[in-house]
């Protein structure tokens, strides 16, 4: 039975002249050229993801270092922010302001 979605079908009773045409002939030599070139290609492809495999590597070290030294940056400046508000509470114990000078009077 012929299959209708398949366009190298062979129709019953063609014989084998179209049972050739429908299936391309490749020789030994060809076969070999083609399996030279795929193999090249699969290695440059191999080569290829190993260096992308190495960018991403050292994109996510770079990500994973920035990322390191922003905390870093801002456990410092919470630190800052609470040194300067703790002198700021001292300073306003040793030197209370009166009441009409807070009001502007």
């Amino acid at each position: 039975m012929r299959n209708k979605s398949d366009p190298t079908a062979v129709k019953p009773g063609s014989g084998a002249a179209a049972a050739a045409r429908a299936v391309p002939f490749y020789d030994a030599e060809e076969l070999a050229h083609q399996y030279e070139t795929l193999t090249g290609q699969q290695e440059g492809m191999l080569k290829e993801r190993r260096a992308l495999m190495h960018d991403l590597q050292v994109a996510e070290d770079e990500a994973r270092a920035f990322r390191d030294k922003a905390v870093e940056l801002v456990k410092d400046r919470q630190l800052e922010a609470a040194r300067l508000m703790q002198g700021a509470a001292e300073f306003a114990q040793r030197h209370p302001v009166k009441a009409s000078a807070r009001h502007g009077r």
